[in-house]
């Protein structure tokens, strides 16, 4: 007999995915669309043109005060001291003997504060980590929600649209990789 399958997280997206025909996989303990049309036209559509991204499911930490840098610099393995305010880099939390405990993005948002982006299996995880070794006094909050919806643009050329489908309150932000979209359902 089989086991029990686990219930899947959802974004609040996900009729909106099943509604405009998007295929439904498990990914990383969520319901999520891998593809609607095809993963050959998608990937020219996001060369071509644009590529919408549901992120809702990320994981999203923030680490504030006078320690948050030195934190920072003592569980990642990038140097955090080079971000400008506004900026990210792509880094890996690492393990006391120098392993890769899961890899994020650590955004600059402010003199003394920054926005991580971590995998959606293990944003619990991640923040658990991280508030373990915070030995600096930094606040570490896990701001991680369902409730606030969050696409990604990729494109070459990009055309807001605010009959996307998606929602009612729509806003854009210029963001350091690429266009980000927060969607209120």
């Amino acid at each position: 007999m089989a086991a029990p399958s686990a219930v899947l997280r959802k974004t609040a997206l996900n009729q909106t995915h099943r509604r405009m025909g998007g295929r439904m996989i498990e990914f990383g303990g969520w319901d999520m669309p891998v593809e609607y049309s095809g993963i050959v036209p998608e990937h020219l559509a996001v060369r071509t043109r644009v590529g919408l991204f549901d992120v809702s499911h990320m994981g999203e930490i923030e680490i504030e005060g006078e320690g948050a840098l030195p934190l920072l610099q003592k569980v990642t393995c990038n140097d955090v001291s080079r971000l400008k305010i506004g900026q990210a880099q792509y880094s890996a939390l690492m393990n006391e003997r120098g392993g890769m405990v899961d890899d994020l993005l650590v955004h600059r948002v402010g003199e003394r504060s920054y926005f991580l982006c971590v995998n959606a299996s293990r944003r619990e995880a991640d923040f658990d980590w991280i508030a373990r070794h915070n030995d600096t006094g930094a606040r570490v909050r896990n701001t991680s929600t369902t409730k606030l919806n969050t696409v990604l643009f990729s494109n070459p050329l990009f055309v807001f649209n605010t009959d996307c489908g998606f929602g009612t309150t729509l806003f854009l932000n210029q963001g350091w990789y690429d266009n980000v979209l927060a969607v209120d359902p």
